[in-house]
């Protein structure tokens, strides 16, 4: 498998409430990072400005997709987080949701949409 960059998984557990039944924010916690292939599949850019627009794809409003692959042995797929943080070549690319995850047994890798 290629790689170009690394996958950071992060692990979110909900707040909940407290004694008074307010609501406590999530934490994040990052777990461990692995190699990744990443690939572009929607970024829009404003040809003039050089802004980033966006697209709305069901509830979410995006500013890119990635389709990214990493080996199945190095992440458990049932019990895949559903935020991840993307850096390639030293560069944060971002921190994304989960959109949708794949097993793709025969090559033995995960392929996320993100």
């Amino acid at each position: 498998m290629l790689r170009n960059a690394k996958i950071q998984l992060i692990h979110v557990e909900k707040g909940g409430m407290d004694g008074s039944g307010n609501p406590l924010p999530d934490t994040e916690t990052l777990g461990d990072e692995f190699d990744c292939f990443l690939t572009a599949l929607d970024y829009r850019m404003n040809a003039r400005s050089g802004a980033v627009q966006g697209m709305q794809v069901d509830e979410r409003f995006l500013k890119a997709k990635y389709q990214v692959y990493l080996r199945l042995k190095d992440a458990n797929f049932y019990q895949f987080p559903e935020k991840v943080k993307i850096t390639q070549q030293g560069e944060d690319i971002g921190t994304f949701e989960v959109l949708e995850k794949y097993r793709l047994d025969v090559v033995r890798q995960i392929k996320l949409i993100i």
